[in-house]
Formats: structure tokens, C-alpha cells, sequence
């Protein structure tokens, strides 16, 4: 089922090419997940790095690895598929707040950053 509101039309892939791609934006969601992940986890445990202003690089860590969960693999399955959106209406909706409430929360805690720097 295709959702007008969450897909797009798309150029569709051969088979090599959508794994080629596939794996590429799955490491890059991985890396993605992995590197924000030890940012937290050093602020946390090191307690050199407990300073407010190592506070809001967490902030953006949990906001860039919400994206990474949230948004990203759901994106990736819809581009591979040639835009077709295969997760019904109702999550449409769910994924649409997700997305820009996750990205508006990336963008303004790099704007709190670099009124703070």
C-alpha cells in the first residue's frame, strides 16, 4: 500500500545496486548508532567530562541517535523500494511527527551550541 504523503516516486533499483546501497546506508545508520551511543556512555562515565557544556553534546548525541533509530531505516526501506511507503497510513503519521521532531531537536541543540560557544 502507498501512502501519497510518505513516499515519492523514485528511480528503481536493480537487485546489486539495492544491496550495494542497502549496505551502505545500514553502516552508515550502524556507525551512526555506535558513535553517538559512546558519546553519552564517556560523558556519563568519565567524570572529567561532566561539564555543562558537555551537556548539550549529549543532548545533540540522543537527538542524532533518536534520528538514527527512529527515522533512518524506515527511509532506507522506502528508498530501496523504489519510494513506496509499506508501513501503513497510521504509522505515515506516527513517522512524519518522528522525523521532524527528531531533526527540529538535532538542528536546535547545534543553535544552542553555537550560541553557547
Amino acid at each position: 500500500m502507498w501512502n501519497e504523503s510518505c513516499g515519492e516516486e523514485l528511480q528503481e533499483f536493480r537487485r546489486p545496486e539495492k544491496i550495494i546501497i542497502g549496505v551502505l546506508l545500514a553502516m552508515i545508520t550502524a556507525v551512526t548508532v555506535m558513535g553517538n551511543t559512546l558519546v553519552v556512555i564517556a560523558v556519563c562515565v568519565v567524570k572529567k567530562l561532566r561539564q555543562p557544556s558537555n551537556y548539550l553534546l549529549v543532548s545533540l548525541a540522543v537527538a542524532d541517535l533518536s534520528v538514527a533509530i527512529v527515522v533512518m531505516p524506515f527511509v532506507i526501506v522506502t528508498d530501496l523500494t523504489g519510494g513506496k511507503w509499506l508501513f501503513g497510513e497510521v504509522f505515515c503519521n506516527i513517522f512524519i511527527a518522528m522525523d521532524v521532531m527528531c531533526c527540529t531537536a538535532s538542528i536546535m541543540t547545534l543553535c544552542v551550541i553555537s550560541v553557547d560557544r
